[in-house]
């Protein structure tokens, strides 16, 4: 059986309470045919610059 490719689409503002946790779990799956897209808001917490530094192909 084939299963289908996944879109995780992501929408935060001042996320960075949830947003470490939130993608660890993601990327800690087994199943690897996803991509993830994450939406910010204008977050001034930081979301934009953790996800340069730790997430780059996100």
């Amino acid at each position: 059986m084939a299963y289908p490719k996944l879109s995780l689409h992501i929408v935060t503002w001042n996320s960075m309470r949830f947003l470490p946790d939130l993608l660890k779990s993601i990327m800690d799956q087994t199943y690897r045919d996803f991509n993830v897209l994450v939406i910010d808001n204008a977050s001034s917490d930081g979301v934009e610059r953790f996800l340069k530094d730790q997430y780059p192909e996100i």
